[in-house]
């Protein structure tokens, strides 16, 4: 089926795609009525290897990294400045996260301060403080011997994180201590999704991988952190003796509208895959069981909540949003579409994504081609 759901390392391979602050990673939630002349869309995509960013008609080419497979996940439009999530990977051991003003890039460090071991997810900007979401990687080879339960045992795999202004903080995590032949550390398998800022609190999706067999504590695959203490997300994830795992919940986006929080996602169950949101930890499903869907990002107006994602028929991917749960289908093409990214203006619904393996937009179901290849990942107007 083109453009099945993608697991982190299936899209960090081939350009991590983003989504958040209500909308995919971005913020901005409300509605600007306007009259006069038309706003300016603003695009992030890439074009077969080529990463660029869109104000109107205006390209602006992100600089490529000949040594690296360079990707894009998210863009935030503040202040009259554009910001753009991505980074490079060259490798297991070479993992570089950072942002881009203007076009004008920043490296992201890890808590030991090496800049060769991030992944980034997601961006968002309030004030004058940017805040990208991501991951910290570190190398599986990393153990030390045995010195007793209080010992300072390494960090394995893949940690939730973000930063701030560049100050990387790292995300509780579920992580399982191991090792052999009297060596050990700690191992993570964390993602990030999404992220946004409401007021002075930082809001973050994301999950783990990580869990023990047997123990549904463990089994935190989807939650959001709300300045660092998590809340686990659930659907059908265990069967009616609350034992075994039925279903994997991932979280894709973010949303935070007063007090109410939103994050998109889907529900794995093995054979198939199910859109649905949360809204204060409460799923809502909007697929069904029987066609494969998953819903990307998350934008909520008012009491209106729109959701980006695409939604299987006749064995292909359809890209669509749902507003208040009903699906619209922006496109119906039999080589596949996907939107990844929702902004709402002045009443009307922009969308970014994929069509027939082309970067595309769509302004109320209306459909714009973007470039020879690629995908769209997120958009703004103003």
């Amino acid at each position: 089926m083109p453009f099945p759901i993608r697991t982190f390392h299936l899209i960090l391979l081939a350009a991590l795609a983003g989504t958040a602050g209500c909308k995919k990673n971005s913020g901005g939630n409300n509605p600007i009525k306007v009259t006069g002349p038309e706003p300016t869309v603003f695009l992030l995509n890439t074009t077969h290897d080529t990463l660029e960013y869109w104000e109107g008609s205006t390209r602006t080419l992100l600089p490529p990294n000949p040594q690296a497979i360079p990707y894009v996940t998210s863009m935030a439009v503040a202040n009259g400045n554009v910001y753009v999530s991505g980074g490079n990977y060259s490798g297991t051991l070479s993992l570089v996260g950072e942002y881009w003003k203007n076009g004008a890039p920043t490296l992201l460090p890890d808590t030991a301060g090496s800049t060769i071991n991030a992944v980034t997810s997601a961006i968002f900007v309030s004030g004058n403080d940017v805040y990208v979401g991501g991951m910290f990687n570190y190398p599986p080879v990393s153990t030390v011997p045995w010195t007793g339960p209080a010992g300072d045992y390494p960090l394995a795999g893949y940690v939730a994180a973000y930063w701030k202004n560049g100050a990387p903080v790292r995300l509780p995590g579920t992580g399982s201590f191991g090792g052999g032949g009297g060596f050990y550390n700690n191992d993570y398998s964390d993602y990030v999704s999404g992220l946004t800022v409401s007021g002075n609190d930082v809001y973050v999706s994301g999950g783990s991988h990580q869990y023990q067999m047997g123990n549904p504590a463990t089994y935190q695959f989807a939650r959001y952190w709300k300045n660092g203490v998590p809340t686990l997300l659930t659907g059908n994830l265990l069967d009616s003796s609350g034992g075994a795992i039925t279903a994997y919940p991932s979280a894709t986006g973010i949303c935070v509208v007063g007090n109410d929080v939103y994050v998109a996602g889907y529900e794995n169950s093995g054979t198939a895959s199910r859109a649905l949101y949360w809204k204060n930890g409460i799923p809502t499903y909007l697929g069904d069981n029987s066609n494969p869907s998953a819903a990307n990002s998350v934008f909520v107006v008012g009491q209106d909540v729109y959701i980006a994602g695409y939604l299987d028929s006749a064995h292909i991917a359809r890209a669509v949003y749902w507003k208040n749960g009903v699906p619209i289908t922006l496109s119906k093409s039999p080589n596949g579409s996907i939107a990844n990214a929702l902004a709402i203006f002045a009443g009307e619904v922009y969308a970014a994504g994929a069509d027939s393996g082309l970067a595309a937009w769509w302004k109320n179901g209306v459909i714009t081609h973007v470039g020879s290849g690629g995908e769209a990942y997120s958009i703004a107007v103003q």
